[in-house]
């Protein structure tokens, strides 16, 4: 199915597909097919993990994200970054500079979402100490940050639905946030990958996304790149050293962590800084891990943790914690792209360079600059009075009793001080349903004959798995058949098996 769907963001461009079955054969999922020499999408298996965006020689394929006449929708536009957008320019750029940059474009505030994360791993680690006097969540549990894997669960592994963690990912954390500093905003993501474009549109544990639009990040690259010149050569080094000042002293500032990254250290209010660097890296490979095992050693307890990236091996790996081999392990981190985020199809720098500017910008604490978050709050007295009643999950009865010393410490010169934000807040609402594509049949009977058909007509396949039939493999042309998408005579072999026979007399061998 080609079109706007619900389920997936990866689209055709019919005038460029040429019918050569590259994708089909490099479709980890065995989601396309070719017929009439054109490519077509089965809607019920693709995940959007975008391989065939990355694959396709003639760029037939498309991540189908918001438009630049979406923005003239909204008074105020805000723009969410992910680290990876950071990590797509040279190392030595602020990342306050690609901020201005990014406000050249249209947009009237950039948010960082490592804090976002930060929040993320924080819930999660308290999730999982819960779950081990509770046992509510099957173990290993699963992040639920990638949601190509997550579609790539419902479909072929409906059994390890009930190990997903059930916490909304990073991005949907940030839009919250934003949405309560800009009520009546255009929210936008810049996202690495289709699935997580995708989401927005059809969210997988929750309802509703407060996200309004995305745009890609390779879109975005080259008039964020050109913006750069320009923002530069206006002074925005003096944006760059305010922020680099605000980063040596970000231990000593405590409105620094109030409304974004409200990850601090016993009571004291200092950020630790492992635990911020951490942050900044957790898109890169298992680097939400790795931050999740920060946060559990902070509670003096330890995390025994799997990381698996690429489809290949994320197949693997679920396919044995389907047998138990893994029941052993707290936390399975499992991406769809090779390198993680960094590695998305629709980044433009290689995730192996990608990774190494992250790791630089971290030692060197560039992740650590002053959020627009933070300066939105001490700006405005409402925008902080809302931010403290969202990062402290209050009710409204709650909320009223605090009122009057909230409004007293917004008026004084101290800097605001926000609560962190319960395990609550971050929760699935909603569950997530199985919707296996390779089932044949809802009757169990009718389902095993259809299997034995198709184990016939495989015998009766070449076997070569050359893709000419426009089905990825003999098997997945087999299905076709028992399905009655496709018939025998698509496979080359056969079909010139019949013509011998007809023109000389020979039996099928």
């Amino acid at each position: 199915m080609n079109g706007k769907s619900d389920f997936h963001s990866v689209e055709l461009r019919d005038e460029n597909c040429k019918g050569c079955t590259i994708c089909v054969t490099s479709c980890p999922v065995e989601a396309i097919r070719v017929h009439g020499g054109k490519a077509h999408i089965l809607e019920q298996l693709c995940i959007d993990c975008g391989e065939c965006i990355r694959r396709c020689p003639s760029r037939a394929k498309y991540a189908l994200t918001s438009p630049a006449s979406e923005l003239s929708k909204y008074k105020t536009k805000v723009a969410l970054l992910a680290p990876a957008f950071f990590a797509q320019f040279s190392e030595g750029t602020p990342r306050a500079t690609i901020k201005e940059a990014l406000k050249t474009l249209g947009f009237d505030f950039v948010y960082d979402i490592s804090g976002a994360a930060g929040e993320i791993s924080r819930a999660t680690a308290e999730f999982i100490r819960e779950n081990r006097h509770t046992g509510q969540c099957e173990t290993p549990i699963i992040s639920s940050s990638c949601p190509a894997i997550l579609k790539l669960i419902q479909i072929r592994f409906p059994s390890l639905i009930d190990h997903i963690l059930p916490i909304i990912p990073p991005s949907e954390n940030a839009a919250r946030k934003a949405r309560k500093l800009h009520p009546d905003a255009g929210i936008f993501f810049i996202s690495p990958c289709p699935a997580k474009v995708t989401v927005t549109r059809s969210p997988l544990g929750y309802a509703k996304s407060e996200i309004d639009g995305v745009f890609a990040m390779n879109a975005m690259y080259l008039p964020v790149l050109q913006a750069l010149k320009k923002t530069v050569t206006k002074g925005a080094g003096n944006a760059a050293r305010e922020a680099h000042k605000c980063a040596e002293n970000i231990t000593d500032d405590a409105s620094c962590d109030a409304t974004f990254d409200t990850i601090n250290t016993e009571s004291s209010g200092k950020t630790n800084p492992a635990i911020r660097n951490a942050h900044i890296q957790w898109c890169r490979a298992a680097g939400e891990a790795e931050a999740l095992e920060l946060h559990l050693q902070q509670y003096g307890e330890d995390c025994r943790w799997l990381y698996a990236d690429g489809l290949t091996q994320a197949i693997k790996i679920l396919e044995e914690t389907e047998d138990g081999q893994f029941d052993h392990f707290d936390f399975l981190e499992i991406s769809a792209c090779t390198g993680g985020c960094l590695g998305g199809p629709l980044t433009v720098t290689p995730a192996p360079a990608a990774a190494s500017a992250l790791r630089r910008s971290a030692k060197k604490g560039v992740g650590a600059d002053t959020d627009e978050w933070t300066a939105s709050a001490k700006t405005d007295t409402s925008m902080a009075t809302t931010s403290t009643d969202e990062d402290t999950n209050m009710t409204a009865p709650q909320a009223g009793a605090q009122s009057a010393q909230t409004a007293q410490s917004t008026q004084t010169t101290q800097p605001v001080k926000h609560a962190q934000p319960t395990l609550d807040n971050f929760l699935f609402t909603d569950p997530i349903i199985p919707r296996p594509g390779r089932l044949l049949d809802t009757d169990f009977v009718a389902a095993r004959k259809k299997m034995q058909q198709m184990e016939e007509i495989v015998t009766q396949l070449g076997g070569l798995d050359c893709g000419s039939c426009g089905a990825p493999n003999c098997r997945a042309l087999a299905e076709d058949i028992v399905r009655k998408n496709a018939v025998k005579e698509d496979c080359v072999i056969v079909l010139k098996a019949q013509y011998e026979q007809m023109l000389f007399g020979k039996k099928p061998q």
